[in-house]
């Protein structure tokens, strides 16, 4: 009884202990747990065609062995591979690596996703997300250009370049570019892993330039690795310099020569095989044949042409020559008379003593002394050490000028203008000093005149020290032109006046704002000069209106001021049809001697709308003196019926010299600004001049 209730007991402990190696934590600790680091394989860029490889971890975090099983991509991207590293069992504490290599095949990103398979209790379920972004193969084209030089139509020519790929994909080759028919390559692909050599031909069928590109591609959406191929044709190897070769005008029975030369432009030697001439006048002096003239080598052309016949002779000397077969150029020879040729006047230009500061000009004139063509002016330059206190304007004819292409003093280019035999265009020579002192310079004249393309006038001018100028500017604080009816014009002034002790140096005197060219000066803007003291200068000031509004405008002088460098004048005008009207529009007393006494001028005043209109007031505004006068006139207000009208007379006091230029204002009523009338006049000296001497013998 007792063994029983031992056995008994033992077998109720027993069960116990079963129990007890069963309960759930118990369980877990002995079950198999794998964890795969990590969630995320991110390779970044790749170059297409070529491998960057990372690892996936597989780990044994629990206490019981496990065996991967499988890798598996579950988007099948061809641009990634996955590798277990060794089947079998996975210890507790012990790893596995997957080697997962990302290969771009095309640019972009791209992604797949990693299913790791195992035979563990506790395992991941989600995939590892792999990801990268394939760039551009680094395929290189050395060189990236490939210059054929320049060769003969209908020739060809070979060149080579070496095509590094480090990628393990081979290149297709594309020809792009306008010129693309001209060139060609010799392959089709290019191998992988590795550096071979590209052949391309250049052989044209057309003149001129010619450029295209061979690109490479890894793949067809790839961005291209890309070569630059150029080149030139010509018609023939040899370039004539100059092209016609001409010749001095010379009496018949007279002889004369010339020099040409014949340049090789083209990539290969050539071979001289004859130079013969198609008119017996021309000879050539020196024996060419058999000479090889090597690329870029020049040989001479010493030619005499012996006059046989009055007029013009033109001929042709033929240059036969081999180079990748017998070809031949042809250079014009050209005897003509009366070819265009230039003509400067004058030769040389004295500008004078100027104060620091101011600033003058003098003209030169430019004239077709030929009989047949025009002469091509092509631009306008200057030399010598003093070259920057000069400059010169744009060539001009009247009004019309001819603004310069490109360039800039001293080297300016102008747009080819024609002179027509006989016709001439002007160019104004300015000197404007920077400093005090003595100078010298050349202005260049180039032209398409073949005997003398380059014509110096030589420049002088002498600068003093200039002082601080005191000037009074009229009319202040504006030059009111009142109102103008569109779409007549009206002119006023300005006076500048030299009111102290120093000499004002002036320049650039012109409107710097013309209101859309409303404004103007009718003699154009003016370049300046010295203004000694107790003198003055003045001109004119035009406003002719396209619509009506409002405008204003400014008048720009700079001056030898240092508190105030540029003097300005605001100038306004209002433009509209107003009821009143004058005749004559203007009152011009013309040129007045000190000794003559003026004549009275009278302008009539009257209504043109269809309604009667009062005019309120009438005077002479703001001028630059005040050598006008009112000498008769109505008692204001007048009424004026539609069609009536009053007169008024202004008188000249001629007691100060110079130019003069003054508003006549009437104001009407509901008019907003007054209408003008101009009053203009100009006192000159006396015209006596008295000369002494002493008289000799009979």
């Amino acid at each position: 009884m007792a063994s029983g209730r031992v056995s008994g007991m033992a077998m109720a402990g027993v069960a116990l202990l079963l129990a007890a190696c069963h309960e759930p934590r118990q369980t877990g600790l002995v079950s198999a747990s794998a964890a795969v680091e990590p969630a995320v394989l991110d390779f970044g860029e790749v170059p297409v065609g070529e491998w960057r490889s990372l690892e996936v971890t597989i780990k044994n975090v629990g206490f019981v062995p496990f065996h991967a099983l499988e890798v598996l991509r579950l988007d099948d991207n061809p641009s990634f591979t996955a590798e277990l590293e060794s089947s079998g069992k996975i210890m507790p504490g012990a790893d596995r690596r997957v080697v997962v290599s990302f290969h771009p095949i095309h640019e972009g990103a791209q992604g797949d996703r990693l299913q790791i398979s195992t035979d563990a209790e506790h395992r991941p379920t989600s995939p590892v997300a792999l990801q990268g972004k394939g760039s551009p193969a680094q395929v290189r084209i050395i060189p990236s250009t490939i210059d054929f030089e320049t060769l003969e139509i209908d020739s060809e020519r070979w060149m080579g370049a070496m095509v590094d790929n480090p990628t393990d994909l081979p290149l297709t080759l594309r020809m792009e570019g306008a010129g693309a028919d001209q060139f060609e390559v010799a392959q089709v692909t290019i191998p992988p892993s590795g550096t071979y050599k590209l052949d391309a031909r250049f052989f044209p069928q057309q003149l001129g330039h010619s450029g295209a590109r061979v690109e490479l591609r890894a793949c067809e959406t790839c961005t291209p690795a890309v070569a630059s191929l150029q080149g030139e044709s010509v018609q023939s190897a040899f370039r004539f310099e100059p092209q016609p070769l001409a010749f001095q005008p010379i009496p018949v029975h007279e002889v004369t020569e010339a020099t040409g030369v014949a340049r090789n432009i083209t990539w290969r030697p050539v071979t001289i095989t004859q130079a013969s001439t198609s008119d017996a006048s021309f000879t050539l002096l020196t024996g060419l044949e058999h000479e090889t003239v090597a690329p870029g080598e020049a040989v001479s052309l010493p030619m005499r042409f012996a006059a046989r016949s009055s007029g013009p002779d033109l001929g042709e000397m033929t240059v036969s020559y081999t180079s990748d077969r017998p070809r031949s150029s042809h250079l014009v020879l050209d005897a003509s008379g009366g070819r265009p040729t230039l003509a400067v006047a004058p030769m040389s230009l004295e500008l004078g003593d100027l104060p620091v500061g101011a600033k003058a000009h003098r003209v030169i004139r430019l004239s077709n002394a030929g009989t047949v063509g025009d002469l091509l002016l092509q631009g306008m330059g200057g030399q010598g050490p003093d070259v920057a206190q000069f400059n010169v304007s744009p060539p001009f004819l009247g009004a019309a000028a001819y603004p310069y292409s490109g360039g800039a003093w001293p080297a300016w280019t102008a747009p080819n203008v024609p002179i027509a035999p006989g016709q001439y265009v002007d160019v104004k020579v300015y000197f404007e000093p920077l400093q005090a002192g003595d100078f010298t310079a050349e202005v260049l004249i180039t032209t398409s005149d073949q005997f003398n393309p380059v014509r110096a006038v030589r420049v002088h001018g002498t600068a003093h020290p200039s002082g601080r100028c005191q000037y009074r500017l009229s009319p202040q604080p504006k030059l009111d032109f009142g109102m103008v009816q569109p779409p007549f014009g009206a002119v006023l002034g300005f006076y500048f006046e030299n009111v102290g002790t120093e000499e004002c140096a002036v320049k650039d005197i012109h409107l710097s704002n013309d209101a859309g060219g409303a404004f103007f000066m009718p003699g154009g803007p003016l370049t300046g000069g010295s203004v000694p003291p107790q003198t003055a200068f003045s001109a004119q000031v035009a406003f002719k209106p396209k619509k009506d509004g409002h405008y204003t405008g400014e008048l720009s002088i700079t001056v030898n001021d240092p508190a105030g460098p540029v003097a300005k004048l605001p100038v306004v005008a209002n433009a509209y049809l107003p009821c009143l009207t004058a005749a004559p529009r203007y009152l011009d007393f013309g040129a007045i001697r000190y000794d003559c006494a003026p004549k009275p001028r009278a302008v009539y005043v009257s209504n043109q709308c269809s309604s009667a209109v009062t005019v309120s007031n009438g005077w002479i505004g703001t001028g630059t003196s005040d050598q006008f006068q009112v000498v008769q006139e109505p008692r204001y207000p007048v009424k004026l019926e539609p069609g009536g009208g009053f007169e008024v007379g202004v008188t000249y006091a001629r007691t100060v010299l110079g130019q003069h230029y003054s508003p006549l204002f009437f104001q009407a009523a509901g008019e907003p600004s007054p209408f003008m009338v101009p009053l203009l006049a100009e006192t000159n000296h006396e015209g006596l001049r008295v000369e002494r001497f002493v008289q000799g013998t009979d």
